[in-house]
């Protein structure tokens, strides 16, 4: 193996929604249901983890009567994570030896609180991201394009994922992947599959 693709949420970060909602419905006095209806219900994220939208536009969709800032907005929708610092440490045992890579349908307001808060961003060597390919997993396009943008050979790859649609349309262009569930797993296959220099 030479490249390890792996996804944020479920794997590296826990993501919690419910924190941005809770926040959302006391700061800009909505309830959770309409909420959850603008911004689940809607598409509207979908459109946004796809790169369809802006982020002001993502959030005037959201905050209809400007109850709160574009700029506090942006604070309550990105801090919903926690990270699995045992696992980041764990692959950062593996970056003489392969590429990493993250592999993952986000946001750009996410990516952004993401990359200026989290170091470990650092050991990555790319950021294979919905909102930047215009497509998400599972369409094994997802796939495709993070390949070629990052000269990636199929069979040279290794894609960790939490999620089992999003592994077995990895699995279907010949990615050989795992289902993320919890680290002692993971470390088994991978000293299985990947040499540490």
């Amino acid at each position: 193996m030479k490249a390890i693709l792996c996804d944020l949420g479920g794997v590296l970060l826990t993501v919690n929604f419910g924190l941005a909602l809770e926040r959302l419905s006391k700061e800009a006095g909505l309830s959770k249901q309409e909420l959850e209806a603008r911004i689940f219900s809607s598409g509207i994220k979908e459109k946004f983890d796809l790169g369809l939208i802006s982020s002001l536009d993502f959030y005037k969709q959201i905050i209809t009567r400007e109850e709160i800032s574009f700029s506090y907005f942006q604070s309550i929708w990105s801090e919903i994570f926690t990270e699995n610092q045992e696992l980041i440490n764990y692959l950062s045992l593996y970056t003489k030896s392969c590429r990493l890579y993250i592999a993952s349908n986000t946001d750009p307001l996410h990516y952004a609180f993401l990359s200026n808060n989290y170091p470990w961003f650092s050991l990555f060597n790319g950021f294979g991201l919905s909102f930047r390919l215009k497509i998400a997993k599972p369409s094994p396009e997802f796939y495709s394009k993070l390949c070629r943008e990052f000269g990636i050979n199929y069979q040279d790859a290794l894609f960790i994922d939490d999620l089992k649609d999003n592994v077995e349309a990895a699995e279907g262009l010949g990615i050989k992947s795992y289902l993320f569930t919890d680290l002692a797993g993971l470390k088994l296959f991978m000293e299985n599959e990947i040499r540490i220099s």
